[in-house]
């Protein structure tokens, strides 16, 4: 566990285990509350309240375009690679 989670649970007058998986699990919380919002799903979200409007949208997340690569586009990469 992180000195600074370690201590701010102990500013909380927590009594903290010493279960690594708990550790673990208070060091993941943390670590989530520093990274914030995954950027991704915030796409993700807007794309699809764009949709639920009919506005124009061309997402490129979470999978998507959901449309096979062009057959030319797959020939000519195959080709670069094997050129080197």
């Amino acid at each position: 566990m992180c000195g600074e989670c370690y201590h701010s649970l102990l500013a909380h007058h927590v009594d903290v285990p010493s279960d690594p998986v708990f550790l673990l699990i208070i060091e993941i919380m943390y670590f989530r509350e520093e990274i914030g919002e995954s950027l991704t799903l915030k796409f993700a979200e807007s794309a699809r309240l764009r949709r639920e409007q009919n506005l124009p949208i061309i997402s490129l997340g979470l999978g998507e375009p959901d449309f096979d690569t062009p057959s030319a586009v797959v020939e000519a990469t195959i080709a670069k690679l094997r050129s080197g």
